[in-house]
């Protein structure tokens, strides 16, 4: 709250970039975990700021059905309860993620470090997107 949730948005969108780039150039098991536990690490840095800016943004009255729509308590709970994905990521994510995969898998018929090129270069986007667009909003909705 203090330093605004933009800038952790933008750094996690960095650092992800950065380390998605290298998990595509890990040569064995040691440097892949740990560039994972650091792509996890910014995740925890992103998932909680990108949440509270948009319950933010949100209008209280339509807050709790957004939030369904996405999916966001169900990210929270769906790992420790077996799994991830399906009606409960919510309808606004669930086609997005299967489209994903079948893209994903595409791309890496085509060539195995693709996908690796292609992930940074989608987030270097998002995050001109997020530089350019995103803002903390003066006032949260309360």
């Amino acid at each position: 709250d203090r330093f605004g949730r933009t800038r952790f948005i933008v750094a996690a969108l960095v650092m992800g970039a950065v380390l998605i780039t290298a998990f595509g150039f890990a040569k064995g098991f040691l440097a892949v975990v740990m560039i994972r536990c650091a792509i996890s690490m910014t995740g925890s840095f992103f998932s909680p700021a990108s949440g509270a800016l948009l319950a933010d943004l949100v209008p209280r009255d339509i807050r709790g059905r957004v939030m369904s729509a996405i999916g966001r308590g169900a990210a929270r709970l769906a790992p420790a309860s077996g799994g991830t994905g399906g009606p409960g990521m919510g309808f606004l994510v669930t086609i997005p993620l299967i489209l994903a995969s079948y893209a994903g898998g595409v791309i890496f018929a085509w060539g195995p470090g693709l996908p690796w090129l292609i992930v940074p270069g989608v987030m270097v986007i998002s995050l001109g997107v997020a530089v350019f667009f995103l803002q903390d909003p003066k006032e949260a909705e309360i």
